[in-house]
């Protein structure tokens, strides 16, 4: 049923969050706004949600600089927040765009930017304004690449990176929305390049009619439930045979993994090999098949790699760890004084730095091997593992109970917390991968 300006209220709105809670009594909200259609209807339908329930929303807008006028309208979108009731920040990046690849840099950037904006003000739940045609045009783009489960599109809820990523707007469509801010009397801002053809989104969207957007939505909805039901044999399994460490790798059950049937065992290995890998995305199916192939019983114990991860036999399980080299690429962090960060897979809390004499970073251990060891930890995982250093090599690797001598007054705490867990839904799946537990629920 097409909603309509009427329908598509805040009466509507509370019953689509209601989907995808539960939220706590006061709840803080922060809502990505790029001031364009979608975006606005959700800053005024999403405020009016939080209001009602005593919490707050915030607006966060990203501006990548990457036209003149970006950040006139940034500034002119703060102030159609403010006028609306909602704090409001622009978050810009430090790196520039590269000469390829553009609309990827672009969303990996501004996704990055909201996260980190959530983590660090203590924020769980980010709202984004993906709509219904939208999510036409996701399905269309990934069944062109033969993407196959990513069929289903955008999900509703995700939890990545310590956010729950939230759409509550998937039920609705792009005139509708704007429809709404019409009968409001809001504007909103049209970016030109949502008629440039030289972006594949847009060329589906200016060739989709509504036939083919019907058909696609249909699919979806299918995909959608199919992708569900995967997810829930994919917790209970990951629960029942995966050992996740603090220390950034896990162990499985290998008895267990090869019992499992082969469509949940291949996406088993793809979600360890994306939460382990820390990478964006999970790997390609064909690559999956062929790790899995090649681990089949009877191939040999040698060891194999997916996503940036090694995937070897030890004590009798499969470790599944970051490669030597992903790790080592991953640019230090140079440290200017005390507090919270986040470096590749994991968030830290650094203390002293003011009492060491010489410049420290935070970065991977790396072929150096300072003592005392620990037999308990695989050697595989130890060139991975965060560590303070300075110009003489290593001061504190936490993991291997590491300090030398002159780093007495430092102290480094460390959480690992993957960009993506390796369930989709660890609030809810009540399990050890969920993120509260991979810390206090792991191997020696």
């Amino acid at each position: 049923m097409r909603l309509t300006a009427h329908s598509l209220d805040e009466a509507w709105f509370d019953r689509a969050m209601a989907d995808l809670g539960p939220f706590e009594d006061r709840p803080y909200i922060a809502l990505a706004v790029s001031g364009g259609g979608d975006s606005r209807a959700l800053a005024l339908l999403a405020a009016a949600w939080a209001r009602t329930r005593g919490g707050r929303a915030v607006a966060l807008t990203v501006d990548h600089g990457l036209r003149a006028d970006a950040a006139a309208e940034a500034d002119r979108v703060g102030d159609w927040m403010r006028d609306g009731g909602l704090a409001h920040h622009i978050l810009r990046p430090a790196t520039s765009p590269p000469g390829r690849g553009l609309q990827a840099w672009a969303r990996e950037v501004r996704l990055e930017l909201l996260a980190e904006w959530c983590r660090q003000h203590g924020v769980l739940h980010l709202l984004l304004a993906h709509q219904r045609d939208d999510q036409a045009e996701t399905h269309l783009m990934r069944r062109a690449r033969g993407v196959g489960p990513g069929e289903a599109a955008m999900p509703a809820l995700r939890v990545a990176g310590g956010v729950r990523w939230l759409r509550p707007l998937l039920a609705a469509g792009r005139a509708e929305l704007r429809d709404l801010l019409r009968a409001r009397g809001l504007e909103w801002i049209e970016d030109p390049s949502n008629t440039d053809r030289r972006f594949e989104r847009i060329r589906q969207r200016l060739t989709l009619d509504d036939g083919a957007r019907a058909t696609a939505l249909v699919r979806t909805d299918a995909a959608a439930e199919a992708r569900r039901e995967a997810e829930r044999e994919l917790a209970v399994a990951a629960a029942r045979l995966v050992m996740p460490a603090d220390a950034g790798y896990c162990l499985v059950e290998a008895d267990g993994l090869a019992a499992l049937p082969s469509a949940l065992r291949r996406l088993l290995l793809a979600r360890l090999a994306l939460a382990v890998g820390g990478g964006p995305y999970a790997p390609g199916r064909a690559a999956v098949a062929r790790l899995d192939a090649a681990m089949a019983p009877g191939a040999g114990p040698r060891g194999h790699t997916l996503g940036g991860c090694r995937f070897m036999t030890w004590r009798k399980r499969l470790l599944i760890c970051r490669e030597d080299r992903a790790a080592t690429l991953v640019p230090p962090r140079p440290l200017t004084g005390d507090g919270p960060l986040r470096w590749d897979r994991f968030e830290a809390v650094v203390g002293g730095i003011a009492t060491h004499p010489r410049p420290l970073r935070l970065g991977a251990l790396g072929n150096a091997r300072p003592t005392p060891a620990t037999r308990a930890l695989p050697a595989a995982v130890r060139p991975t593992l965060p560590a303070l250093h300075d110009d003489r090599g290593p001061v504190l690797v936490p993991y291997l109970g590491f300090r030398r001598a002159d780093g007495e007054g430092l102290s480094l705490r460390l959480a690992y917390r993957p960009p993506n867990p390796l369930v989709p839904h660890p609030f809810e799946a009540g399990h050890p991968c969920a993120p509260a537990a991979v810390a206090a629920d792991c191997p020696a």
